[in-house]
């Protein structure tokens, strides 16, 4: 089965489309942890191949396709937050940043990569901001 998700209209912003913040389907969220769990497996798979990385439209790409969930909403709507989950989860089991190694077609790495380093830097992987009052501690 595959679930297709559209962009949807939000009540709330007098109608106006909400690109990915809340997609017409009830399961957003799960669609972003089932992207994310996705990515993970995508990542570990680049992980493998020396010297290799993936652009950001790959896993974006992939994530749908293995998830069979798919979205209209533009890919720079939704990624950060699943690559963001990935980063956290890999720093909590202890592997490599898994997201450093998405990158622009140019081979950089985008805004995204400042969260690889914040997750660096608390016990958690939570990242600073989140640590502040959370009982996390900086390492």
């Amino acid at each position: 089965m595959t679930l297709r998700l559209g962009l949807g209209r939000d009540a709330m912003s007098g109608g106006k489309q909400n690109h990915g913040a809340s997609v017409a389907h009830n399961g957003t969220q799960e669609s972003r942890e089932r992207w994310a769990q996705e990515a993970y497996s995508v990542l570990l798979g680049v992980a493998r191949t020396y010297h290799a990385v993936i652009t950001y439209k790959e896993p974006g790409t992939e994530v749908q396709e293995r998830s069979g969930i798919h979205t209209r909403a533009p890919l720079q709507y939704w990624i950060g937050w699943v690559l963001g989950k990935v980063v956290r989860e890999a720093h909590r089991r202890g592997d490599p940043p898994l997201t450093a190694l998405v990158v622009h077609s140019g081979g950089t790495v985008g805004e995204g990569y400042k969260e690889v380093l914040e997750a660096s830097t608390t016990s958690c992987g939570c990242g600073p901001s989140t640590a502040r009052g959370s009982g996390c501690s900086p390492r």
